[in-house]
């Protein structure tokens, strides 16, 4: 008797556990954008401009006809940047012929108050 009892309340909570689960899938909710903005439907990154390390202004449309390998990092950066960017050189070894001049690793500092253009045109060309 025991174990009829404990099995029927098994199968309860899973059903409950169940409609819980379903009820919480529900697409009628939308998310809460408490501290951002719903960016769903938008076309980001086709109007950016960057100063490479000349002081150039760069856009998208700077980067046709290349292949460019887009990396974000800072150069106090320990550990990750700096492999990263070896990985990036690895890899331009490997390409050959055309494929080779076509490949670019852009660089877009996350620190823009240390990183000058002085500071990040040696930091990639160590």
């Amino acid at each position: 008797m025991n174990d009829l009892y404990t099995r029927r309340a098994v199968v309860a909570g899973m059903g409950v556990l169940g409609l819980g689960l379903l009820a919480g899938c529900s697409p009628a909710r939308g998310l809460d954008f408490k501290y951002g903005k719903n960016m769903s439907n938008e076309i980001l990154g086709r109007k950016f401009s960057l100063k490479d390390p000349q002081g150039n202004v760069r856009t998208l449309s700077s980067f046709y006809g290349s292949m460019p390998m887009v990396f974000f990092g800072f150069t106090q950066c320990p550990a990750v940047c700096p492999t990263a960017l070896a990985r990036a050189a690895q890899i331009r070894k490997l390409l050959r012929g055309r494929d080779r001049d076509l490949f670019q690793v852009v660089f877009i500092t996350l620190d823009p108050e240390r990183d000058t253009p002085e500071v990040l045109d040696a930091y990639v060309k160590a």
